[in-house]
């Protein structure tokens, strides 16, 4: 994959948590496809897999969110909430606090029993102007509500967690993806009821400030903030006044207390090896990898994420790659590792959003076109390389819907139309004919007159007439003439009785 996008362009957002890299060794991913013969296919192609992804891939796919996107913004409820019906005794006095405070929220609105019929939980999530999650041990081992998270994360949403336990019960229960995605967020801790009063307050004022920050498309865009912090200020409230500090940026300050930047504290020179590159962000933060990483994955921090994806397994690393990739404010004291941060986070929920058993993989598809970020993009087109054919055909479509047309991304889906795969070579043929990608045109064409699926081959045409221009219909007019002229040889030779 190419290198990764700037952090300063992409997400400074709600949850400044840490952009995932879509490795396909996840441990804690798994992608179970369905495989069986598809029934619908006359022809060939023994070895694709009919999946629970729609196999009727059509041009709706692609339908156009920009007028959805602007009522977005005209909904009557201000905030998604997020949390374990097992919770619904302490989250009603909480969300009563909030409306008569003037918040709206979008599940007391249309009321529990009318959440499934009358608007999807996804579309709900990203209409949302803030979503606050209510964390309990319930909460966090509910699939479907990990989904809510992370569709939120990737997003762009501002997420407030309220926590029903203390910091260090409900943090060892967490997931590894949940863990990083919240882990630069300051939560707000309801373990005792005589700070009840107080905690309220401190939600409320959160809210409000996020809403306020929500004017129009472009300011959200433009101030992805986190949750009632600013880079590298975290901290988590727990039973005291005083502030207890947990997240990895915090760690790395109270341990390397310094004006300078990562790059200025260890390196003279505008590049160095990336073995002395690594062995640097090893001793800075050796203490965030030890508590925030897994043995298994410290490694595959440092050699997939940043030796691989950020800086695209070069053995030398320029200065000017570390300050593109950390983008605005480059030279804080701990940009870089926050910035790593947001990469890891993004990616695992981005995983998370779109992985087979994901809750709300379609209502993110649907709704791509409304957030655009770099690192969402980044990590779509890596999907396309993901083992689970289900997942590179839904990568293919979702990569589409997002209006990017840069050359890397058509190259990635033209390969695809190569797959052994036939959903993911008719997804690649539709996407590449909804992003008028005319360098596909001789590739698509191939597909249309040699695919043995009939379906793929159908694809194929609609995306040549959706491109269409001069070489498009060209290729159309000479390829229906020759496919007329051979029936009429073909029905001539059988009437003579050649054949």
């Amino acid at each position: 994959m190419g290198s990764i996008a700037s952090c300063g362009s992409s997400r400074k957002n709600v949850n400044n948590g840490i952009s995932p890299v879509i490795d396909t060794e996840f441990p804690e991913v798994k992608n179970q496809a369905i495989t069986s013969k598809d029934p619908r296919e006359e022809d060939g192609d023994n070895q694709l897999q009919a999946t629970d992804i729609n196999t009727s891939i059509t041009l709706d796919s692609f339908e156009d969110t920009s007028t959805a996107y602007k009522q977005s913004n005209e909904v009557d409820y201000d905030i998604y909430i997020s949390y374990s019906p097992d919770d619904t005794e302490i989250v009603t006095p909480i969300t009563a606090y909030l409306r008569n405070h003037g918040l709206k929220f979008w599940h007391l609105r249309y009321g529990s029993e009318k959440l499934k019929d009358n608007i999807d939980k996804g579309k709900a999530i990203v209409n949302a102007k803030v979503i606050i999650v209510v964390l309990s041990i319930s909460y966090i081992k509910n699939k479907a509500k990990v989904d809510e998270v992370s569709l939120a994360y990737i997003s762009n949403k501002p997420i407030v967690p309220l926590s029903l336990r203390y910091f260090r019960e409900i943090n060892q229960e967490m997931g590894f993806a949940l863990k990083l995605t919240l882990s630069k967020l300051n939560w707000v801790f309801f373990c005792k009821k005589e700070r009840y009063d107080k905690e309220y307050a401190t939600v409320l004022e959160g809210v409000k400030r996020e809403i306020r920050k929500i004017s129009s498309h472009d300011e959200i865009l433009e101030n992805r903030r986190a949750s009632f912090i600013e880079d590298d200020q975290f901290n988590f409230q727990e039973e005291t006044a005083s502030t207890v500090q947990h997240s990895s940026m915090s760690s790395a300050k109270s341990s390397l207390v310094t004006a300078v930047n990562f790059w200025d504290r260890h390196f003279q020179a505008q590049e160095t090896t990336w073995v002395e590159f690594r062995k640097a962000f090893v001793s800075d933060y050796h203490d965030v990898l030890k508590r925030d990483y897994p043995d298994d994955r410290q490694e595959w921090l440092l050699q997939g994420v940043i030796w691989k994806d950020i800086f695209t397994k070069k053995d030398v690393i320029r200065k000017e790659e570390f300050t593109a990739f950390c983008g605005k404010n480059w030279s804080k004291p701990h940009k870089f590792l926050s910035c790593v941060s947001n990469q890891v986070a993004s990616r695992l929920a981005i995983h998370e959003v779109f992985n087979m058993e994901s809750t709300v993989r379609m209502a993110a598809v649907e709704n791509l076109g409304k957030y655009q970020t770099p690192i969402v993009i980044s990590a779509l087109a890596d999907l396309l390389d993901d083992t689970d054919p289900n997942i590179r055909a839904i990568a293919s479509i979702a990569l589409a819907r997002t209006g990017v047309k840069s050359k890397k991304h058509i190259d990635k889906l033209i390969l695809l139309l190569q797959d052994e795969d036939r959903l993911v070579r008719e997804s690649a043929c539709l996407s590449l004919g909804h992003m008028k990608a005319e360098s596909s045109i001789i590739n698509i064409l191939n597909r249309w007159r040699n695919d043995p699926i009939s379906h793929v081959r159908e694809a194929a045409l609609i995306a040549l007439e959706e491109i269409g221009g001069e070489e498009a219909n060209e290729a159309i007019r000479v390829t229906k003439l020759l496919g007329n002229e051979m029936n009429e040889l073909n029905s001539y030779l059988l009437s003579e009785n050649v054949l």
